[in-house]
């Protein structure tokens, strides 16, 4: 019988969790790529968790234990023949995009998802009501649970993503789901039939009316949210530049459950807890100078390490807060009202990330400020800690807030600079030392002036954050430039004269000898005016690369940098080359489909989301939606600069499998800039511009192998393309 509700709640997690990272693949392409469709699916999953633990509670409260047994048995078979089997709920606007995440989230996976994720507590209080000899040990079913998550996720990235189609993955979660009901059901009817223990029946209806502190269910909340909110933080962090692949997600998520597996399984003893403590510690301090260092556009070894330093201390946090809840949970009679406290600090812990966090910081600085405001619980000896936490938090973003006033101060007064680290080291040595959690306060304030700002390198002069990333405009001293940045990819330059007035010379991967340069000094040649699509806007460097005469068309989706452009002209190449440009806003895949087919003359691909471009925009059926729209003689020019990412081989098979070609030119290394650009012409062979480019030494052919796979909108894997170099 053990072995049966070890299974059952095995199968339960494993579908719970391996429904996450399949669903937000699923919809990534349908808000533009964006990594930040993880927070907003992450919310969705943890309310309708909060939804399921309370249907738990609520059942094991009202009703009998035989009566818990056959309505969940029957609501389960009924949602199994109702729901969806291919996920056709999934389809979203990309300019709404959150609430239009959870709502087709909602309408497609709720009721099945609130059930699997009140098996794991109802099983636990079933056990504790058997016959078994584990009855009075239910917690080892929560083991069980979180070791049924963790391998879903693993699996996921490394087996299902790779070998099945979204369609097929879809398909198999539901016959999986008939599965697991199965199983429940057959529980239920042994538990029914022979395996309930009246005693301990009796002996927990008559604890029903005794009452829980509380100051205990707000600890349970309060240690639950902050691992929680700390997971997205660090997804965010680690993402930000490299792109959406679920293995980022899922990383920080598989370590939030091991830390659960560790602190519940009975082996988390003093002596661990001290060894995670002194970690902590460590971590504590290290996180302002990570966030110093922070560079996720070098080579993947490098960007390798920074994850796994980043994993490490989120992961020493996180079980410090997972063991507290251990020894704090309750005797098996208030075990669903613990797990239902355990959901709504997640629950709050992901909708601080994604609604709250966006409004309040223009960057992912909640990541840092979880961490500091977890001291003094971690190692403070003051009283009322919670004080104490708040209190550092307010210092963290005060300084946050004041950080733009800071670097001119800093740049006039460098020494300020030494003043402030100074303090920041003092304060810190005074709180390792006394454990006085006050210390922490000045430690914050210094910190989110000094380490977590990068100003003196350059002059802030606008920052900003949504669903599609972080922006921030920067004037450099040397060269004497505007730069565009999302993350810490650079996105956009213009040069300024001496009186900083904005020249319009293209900068950065779009500069003088790019292969950029190299395409319109022989496109420009054709006579007549040509019409041409720009997808994705960036600073707009390449609006001044066509004749005057020429049409211009924009295809952008972030709100803000349209506004950037058009707007707050931080950037003039748009009121300079392209004034009559038209603007479409939303997805340039979605958008670009709605125009009449043979329209362009040329088509600029420059959509890019951070380092990294969304793979539903170089699809097979991507790609042959951009050639319905080009004229005779039409060509694209795809901009494929993703270190990270071999892109070229993905498009030199899509050219042959669709009959044209696809040329690459690398080279016009910028200013400050680790690679040079990388470029590529696809179209037809025999198009003279193509043919012109061939004969010069610095274009080829695209590679790609036998192995190479065509990514279709049913398949295409991220992983699969990661390169382990720095140089093209």
């Amino acid at each position: 019988m053990f072995a049966l509700f070890n299974l059952t709640v095995f199968v339960s997690a494993f579908l719970l969790f391996v429904v996450q990272p399949m669903s937000a693949n699923i919809l990534m392409p349908k808000v533009g790529g964006s990594p930040n469709i993880w927070n907003a699916c992450t919310v969705f999953f943890q309310t309708a968790l909060l939804f399921g633990y309370a249907y738990s509670y609520f059942i094991t409260e009202k009703l009998n234990v035989k009566k818990q047994l056959l309505l969940h048995s029957v609501i389960l078979i009924c949602a199994a023949f109702l729901m969806s089997s291919d996920f056709k709920g999934l389809d979203v606007s990309s300019l709404n995009p959150v609430s239009d995440v959870l709502t087709a989230l909602f309408k497609s996976i709720a009721v099945p998802f609130i059930l699997l994720s009140a098996t794991s507590p109802l099983l636990q209080r079933w056990l504790s009501l058997s016959n078994s000899k584990h009855s009075a040990t239910p917690y080892s079913l929560y083991v069980s649970s979180n070791i049924g998550s963790l391998v879903s996720l693993l699996l996921y990235p490394a087996v299902i993503e790779h070998f099945m189609t979204f369609s097929v993955q879809g398909k198999t979660w539901h016959y999986s789901f008939f599965a697991f009901v199965a199983l429940i059901c057959l529980t239920a009817f042994l538990l029914n039939r022979r395996g309930l223990n009246e005693e301990n029946v009796k002996k927990t209806e008559s604890s029903e009316t005794s009452k829980c502190p509380v100051a205990v269910m707000g600890s349970w909340v309060l240690f639950a949210f902050i691992p929680s909110s700390l997971m997205l933080g660090v997804t965010n962090h680690i993402s930000v530049d490299i792109g959406g692949l679920p293995f980022l997600w899922v990383i920080p998520l598989s370590l939030y459950l091991l830390s659960f597996i560790l602190t519940f399984s009975g082996i988390y003893t003093a002596k661990v807890e001290s060894c995670f403590r002194f970690l902590a510690l460590v971590g504590l301090f290290a996180v302002p100078y990570m966030f110093y260092t922070q560079d996720f556009t070098s080579s993947l070894p490098h960007n390798v390490l920074l994850i796994v330093i980043h994993c490490a201390f989120y992961f020493v946090f996180s079980v410090y807060c997972h063991g507290i809840l251990a020894g704090r949970k309750p005797a098996p009679e208030k075990l669903t009202l613990f797990y239902l406290c355990l959901s709504v600090g997640g629950a709050l812990g992901g909708m601080f990330n994604t609604f709250a966090a966006p409004v309040l910081f223009s960057s992912y600085a909640e990541y840092p400020l979880l961490l500091f405001m977890t001291a003094p619980f971690l190692f403070g000896k003051s009283p009322k800690p919670l004080v104490y936490s708040l209190l550092t938090a307010a210092a963290l973003f005060v300084g946050y807030k004041l950080q733009l006033s800071a670097v001119g101060i800093f740049k006039k007064y460098p020494y300020l600079i030494f003043v402030a680290s100074a303090l920041a080291f003092l304060s810190m040595a005074v709180f390792v030392i006394t454990k006085k959690s006050v210390a922490l306060i000045p430690f914050a304030f210094c910190s989110s002036l000094f380490f977590l700002n990068n100003g003196w390198r350059h002059i802030e002069l606008f920052a900003t954050r949504n669903f599609f990333g972080q922006i921030k405009i920067t004037k450099m001293i040397l060269p004497n430039t505007v730069e565009l940045l999302q993350g810490t990819t650079v996105h956009g330059r213009q040069q300024l004269d001496f009186a900083n007035k904005p020249l319009a010379d293209p900068a950065v991967y779009y500069g003088k000898e790019s292969p950029v340069e190299d395409f319109f000094t022989i496109f420009n040649k054709r006579s007549a005016p040509q019409n041409i699509a720009l997808m994705g806007l960036g600073g707009g460097a390449l609006l001044c690369y066509p004749k005057s005469e020429d049409t211009q068309s924009v295809f952008e989706i972030d709100p803000d940098i349209i506004k950037i452009s058009t707007e707050q002209k931080f950037f003039t190449f748009m009121d300079e080359c392209a004034p009559k440009a038209k603007i479409y806003e939303g997805d340039a895949r979605i958008e670009i489909s709605k125009i009449p087919d043979a329209s362009y003359d040329l088509i600029i691909f420059d959509a890019f989301s951070s380092h990294f471009i969304p793979a539903h925009l170089i699809t097979k059926e991507a790609l042959q939606v951009y050639l319905s729209k080009l004229k005779p003689n039409g060509l694209i020019l795809f901009h494929i600069s993703a270190r990270l990412f071999d892109v070229e081989s993905i498009l030199s098979k899509l050219a042959q499998e669709s009959g044209n070609i696809f040329i690459v030119r690398t080279g016009g290394k910028s200013y400050g800039e680790k690679t040079a650009p990388r470029w590529g012409v696809f179209g037809n062979k025999n198009i003279p511009e193509i043919r012109s480019l061939l004969k010069q030494s610095t274009w080829r052919p695209a590679k790609h192998t036998d192995e190479t796979p065509i990514w279709t909108d049913d398949f295409h894997n991220l992983l699969g393309i990661l390169r382990n170099t720095e140089e093209f």
